[in-house]
């Protein structure tokens, strides 16, 4: 390692030298819930894909979901409503007249056939779960290391994270007050139905959607060793300033 990366990682070098106990074994060791902060941290702040050949969290929030929100899957219904004294779609005459001529006869009624648009999908359920957790993950994030850098694997050349933090993250919360988001119930659990929806959808956009979602489960839900593995060798974060959170991650990193 160059001297110059060494006094960058300070005594992150030094704690991984020292250590004995192999990265998965501590990844392993460690309670659930601090594994789970870690890899939501890991998982939000890595500018790398979160899978080989897959998609950055940058890409898939700052052009995927456009293009997704551009074109949401949904479903036609047909109703027929009764209108006083205007029009609204299509008249249907028959039923117009019944109306009309009913116990209380009324000429302004209008029966019109209308086409609705529902947006509640399996696969826009899917968006919408996987849209809240990643906001959910943001929230994870310490002030230290929002502060941060982030040292990309075989560089010596760190990067600041703050400001494409908080533009990503202000971002997703857009995403989230689009019109249509408020008609898509959030699911409680995502099923294989919905995976099956959206990796089938016409719009290869879904594909990608249930790609990330499979990659957060693996990572931040389960913390499946090799694919956090493959994300900690990306790069180290370095926080701005003593953090609980991180304490023994970097020098895992390094072994890793």
């Amino acid at each position: 390692m160059a001297a110059d990366l060494q006094a960058l990682l300070g005594g992150y070098a030094l704690e991984a030298l020292a250590a004995g106990q192999p990265a998965a074994e501590w990844w392993r060791a460690l309670p659930p819930p601090r594994r789970y902060a870690i890899a939501s941290c890991y998982f939000i702040l890595a500018p790398t894909p979160l899978a080989e050949g897959g998609l950055t969290l940058s890409f898939f929030i700052e052009e995927l979901m456009e293009r997704l929100l551009q074109g949401l899957s949904r479903r036609t219904r047909r109703e027929e409503k009764v209108y006083p004294g205007r029009v609204r779609g299509k008249i249907n005459w028959p039923s117009t007249f019944k109306v009309r001529f009913g116990r209380d006869f009324d000429p302004s009624r209008f029966v019109c056939r209308e086409l609705r648009y529902e947006y509640d999908t399996p696969e826009n359920q899917l968006l919408r779960f996987l849209t809240q957790r990643l906001l959910e993950s943001f929230h994870l994030v310490p002030e230290t290391l929002r502060r941060g850098e982030w040292l990309p694997a075989g560089s010596d050349q760190p990067r600041p994270l703050l400001a494409n933090l908080t533009r990503l993250e202000n971002r997703l919360n857009e995403r989230l007050r689009h019109v249509h988001f408020r008609e898509i119930t959030l699911p409680t659990h995502v099923t294989p139905d919905h995976l099956l929806r959206a990796g089938t959808s016409r719009s290869e956009e879904y594909a990608a959607v249930a790609q990330l979602y499979q990659q957060y489960e693996m990572i931040v839900v389960r913390g499946e060793w090799g694919p956090v593995q493959a994300l900690l060798r990306a790069g180290l974060v370095l926080p701005a300033g003593p953090e609980p959170l991180w304490t023994g991650v970097n020098a895992a990193v390094l072994r890793a």
